[in-house]
């Protein structure tokens, strides 16, 4: 019998609070925070020789780590594409090694938000406010040191609202009045990763939505626009260092919570292909 975990699905942001799994040869698609709930673990980069052992991490997207937790609970939330969350939790991390940041200045409080969360079965709207009030709190006057461009913006909500469709970077320059290298050069540095890559990590997360609904993970992965389950399997087990099976095997001990469904991009997944699309 596997204990109880809880995944929450918000629009911006996901939030992974329960038994513990080790995140092996991960290559995320988007920029994570990682707790262990009940002692240290043990974080190994590429680039170092050295493991950094800590209880909190920050790993920017598109960075390549192991990361081995021995069986203890974890608390692994993945932030918003656009890299505010990023900067934001940037400020609170105490040190910074091989391009991670690690030792969270307020630990100790952030863990017991995790531990409450877990332990207490947090509804959704609960679970988020208490989120944003610990580790995303920002000032009303946005940073001028992060300022996102619009036009990237644009181009997120419509690879979200478009999620199986396949457009090429030129059709979305086009759409931002942007060259197709400008648009690739910008849309990294803001989001850590490559276009075709944040587009695969949407779609998991499309998926994961689309079987909380009901879908059998076959029709979910394909709706989000996977070619097949294999392809699936593939961009689920590099971005997320498990295996679908790991979750399948415990579905009936994770509760999924998914307040927030564009009901557009949901509604439009299941009929929008246009053959004119051009694979990235």
């Amino acid at each position: 019998m596997y204990p109880i975990s809880s995944l929450y699905l918000w629009d911006q942001r996901t939030l992974y609070v329960g038994e513990a799994f080790d995140l092996a040869s991960i290559t995320s698609g988007a920029s994570i925070l990682v707790y262990c709930i009940e002692g240290a673990m043990k974080i190994t980069l590429a680039d170092c020789a050295e493991p950094v052992v800590t209880r909190s991490a920050l790993i920017p997207a598109g960075m390549s780590f192991n990361a081995s937790t021995n069986g203890k609970r974890v608390g692994i939330c993945f932030l918003d594409p656009c890299g505010g969350d990023l900067y934001q939790c940037k400020k609170f991390m105490g040190k910074s090694l091989g391009g991670i940041y690690f030792d969270s200045n307020d630990e100790s409080h952030q863990i017991q938000v995790l531990e409450n969360i877990f332990s207490k079965r947090m509804s959704e709207d609960i679970a988020y406010e208490e989120m944003k009030r610990y580790f995303f709190s920002r000032s009303n006057t946005p940073d001028k040191e992060h300022l996102v461009d619009d036009r990237i913006v644009h181009v997120i909500a419509f690879i979200k609202n478009n999620v199986a469709g396949n457009h090429s970077n030129r059709y979305l320059a086009d759409l931002v009045d942007m060259s197709d290298i400008q648009l690739r050069r910008i849309f990294k540095k803001t989001t850590g990763i490559p276009i075709r890559r944040y587009r695969l990590w949407h779609r998991l997360f499309v998926t994961a939505n689309l079987m909380a609904l009901g879908n059998t993970l076959t029709e979910a992965s394909i709706a989000a626009g996977f070619s097949d389950s294999s392809h699936f399997n593939h961009v689920f087990k590099s971005m997320l260092g498990i295996r679908p099976s790991f979750v399948l095997k415990r579905a009936e001990n994770i509760r999924i919570f998914a307040p927030y469904i564009n009901n557009c991009l949901i509604g439009d997944v299941l009929n929008f292909r246009s053959p004119s699309d051009v694979a990235l």
